[in-house]
């Protein structure tokens, strides 16, 4: 059962997620939009998101460079009121972030059929999978994404991974593929 702590706003300002669930046998979790001063918890999250994505083909690596850019394009996107969403287990005298969503808007001059985001990856802490968190997750910025006007979400999913099978359950459509042509090169 979920507690609201703050609506959502239907426009396209900022939309505060704060929310309380109870999982089974865990803390109790807030979901809530990525803020700055995070940066410290989101760091070895998202480096730990690119590490095992990387191992499982997946073509960005994780580097520093790397984890800079996602952790500061995801503060960006929460400032300007995008579905993205930590997950925070609360303890009796601290709170820590067990994970992750980063839905931004898909930008650039050229427009699509449908106003849409690009899913920019999920995490869940290894000792909270399972449990639904990420779905809890999912569900928090699919609420976000609608009242802000989105009609669809755009993800990459590694296949025969834990995480396309989590997508393909949650009502996720393989609409596409990505075609690959490897470029060799034989000198200077």
């Amino acid at each position: 059962m979920w507690r609201s702590m703050a609506s959502l706003e239907k426009s396209s300002e900022r939309s505060d997620i704060t929310r309380q669930r109870k999982l089974s046998g865990t803390p109790a979790i807030f979901l809530r939009s990525w803020a700055p001063a995070d940066g410290g918890q989101l760091w070895p999250l998202i480096h730990d998101y690119l590490k095992e994505t990387y191992e499982a083909g997946y073509d960005v690596p994780p580097t520093g460079a790397n984890v800079l850019l996602m952790l500061n394009m995801g503060i960006v996107a929460a400032q300007e009121g995008e579905p993205v969403v930590v997950a925070e287990a609360v303890g009796e005298l601290l709170a820590k972030i067990v994970g992750w969503t980063f839905w931004k808007a898909a930008g650039g001059a050229v427009t699509s059929r449908k106003r849409s985001l690009v899913g920019l990856g999920t995490y869940v802490v290894p000792y909270m999978r399972r449990l639904g968190v990420a779905k809890a997750m999912h569900e928090e910025a699919t609420k976000v994404a609608r009242a802000r006007g989105y009609e669809c979400i755009d993800r990459i999913g590694i296949l025969d991974t834990a995480g396309a099978k989590m997508l393909e359950n949650g009502g996720w459509k393989f609409v596409a593929a990505v075609f690959r042509k490897e470029l060799l090169c034989t000198g200077p």
